[in-house]
């Protein structure tokens, strides 16, 4: 859990990353050449929330964490920005055991803050939906090392290919890690290919 950033290349092979691009088309504008319709499993949050009593618009996903197996995702309030705010919900894929008390339930995943959310275990709810995606290769990344005013500038699960936002970035990544931000995402961006992809 924590900040990833990612330098990615568009491409037009259906294989591998994809990124869904129905409701920031015009931040990605110059990549439109690579927009293709593709049919792929999601999360039904909705089903899962109301199966909960909950209202999934009230609750965005603040982190997400695998072992490789098992997901878990860590859920604040809607309007919450960035990483201090509490923890309203937490949903794991990991089994548990239906006879088990609550208070005996433990997830794998060890949540900072979470102790007084409630945790939810089991098979995640899928539905199939047809979205417009771009597929992509990765060829830049780097893991935290900003300011807190990156924060403020770019939202969670974030993406930009304006290059004015990407030296942004720059501009608010620690200065001992910045020659290799320039190196891995500046030095090699291509015009009409290359994106930014924030995930906090």
């Amino acid at each position: 859990m924590g900040l990833d950033i990612y330098h990615a290349q568009a491409k037009r092979d259906v294989d591998g990353n994809f990124f869904g691009v129905d409701t920031v088309l015009n931040e990605l504008k110059s990549l439109e050449p690579y927009v293709q319709v593709h049919q792929n499993p999601h999360i039904d949050w909705e089903k899962m929330f109301a199966d909960r009593g909950l209202i999934y618009g009230d609750y965005r996903i603040m982190s997400r964490a695998t072992d490789g197996i098992y997901n878990c995702f860590v859920f604040v309030d809607a309007s919450a920005v960035g990483f201090d705010h509490p923890i309203r919900a937490v949903f794991s894929d990991e089994w548990q055991l239906p006879l088990l008390p609550k208070f005996m339930q433990r997830s794998k995943f060890r949540v900072p803050g979470s102790r007084k959310a409630p945790y939810f275990f089991g098979p995640f709810a899928k539905i199939m939906k047809s979205e417009n995606v771009i597929f992509y290769d990765i060829v830049g990344y780097q893991r935290n090392g900003v300011s807190d005013e990156f924060y403020r500038c770019f939202r969670p699960d974030d993406v930009t290919c304006l290059e004015h936002r990407v030296e942004g970035i720059c501009q608010m990544t620690a200065v001992e890690l910045r020659n290799d931000f320039k190196r891995t995402f500046m030095d090699n961006w291509i015009d009409g290919r290359s994106f930014v992809i924030i995930s906090y």
